[in-house]
């Protein structure tokens, strides 16, 4: 189930509102996409394994990032699915894509190129 937030844009003074679609993600997929990620991770240093020499560092690093990405993974607990905003410098509307969500985000803003930070209008309470 998805929800509509209000965001706040801000650059410098200037700010201007707009929305995002988000949903929050089950502990379910939560598991299923650090596993997945995990499995990659490890599938490649298991291919490493053939590679002389580099066998001794890419292995290892594999094994690790593997771990560092799945727990990052799972730890996210929300996923933007889409969103605008306009610029408050320029009046273009940027779009925001499909992506994990992570509170606040810098944009580029694709008319300018002014560096904008989008953050929800009413920040959950903790």
């Amino acid at each position: 189930m998805s929800e509509t937030i209000p965001l706040i844009c801000k650059v410098d003074q200037s700010s201007t509102p707009g929305v995002a679609e988000r949903r929050d993600l089950p502990s379910s997929e939560r598991l299923a996409r650090a596993a997945k990620i995990l499995g990659m991770c490890w599938g490649a240093g298991f291919v490493c394994v053939f590679v002389p020499i580099l066998h001794f560092v890419l292995v290892p690093a594999f094994f690790v990032i593997g771990i560092v990405l799945g727990i990052t993974t799972w730890m996210s607990t929300g996923e933007i699915l889409s969103g605008q905003f306009t610029c408050p410098n320029c009046g273009k509307e940027n779009l925001i894509a499909k992506e994990t969500e992570s509170w606040p985000m810098q944009r580029r803003c694709a008319g300018c190129s002014f560096t904008l930070t989008v953050s929800p209008a009413n920040p959950p309470s903790v």
